[in-house]
């Protein structure tokens, strides 16, 4: 097994002072396009009470059986 890490982006919501929803938007190679990403994102139009934000994920892949 292999464990691949990836870059996930995630709009955070805030209901209220102590709930809030998150929404994962992709998943980017690296921490660098990620970041872009959200900036690009966060300058278009992003309201009040929402985040944008960058995390590292990485996860085990199952090996595949070869032909």
């Amino acid at each position: 097994m292999t464990t691949t890490v990836v870059w996930v982006l995630l709009i955070v919501t805030a209901a209220n002072r102590s709930d809030f929803h998150v929404t994962s938007v992709a998943e980017y190679p690296t921490m660098a396009e990620c970041y872009v990403a959200s900036t690009k994102l966060f300058w278009n139009d992003v309201p009040m009470n929402q985040e944008l934000l960058c995390i590292r994920v990485g996860g085990r892949d199952e090996n595949k059986p070869k032909n």
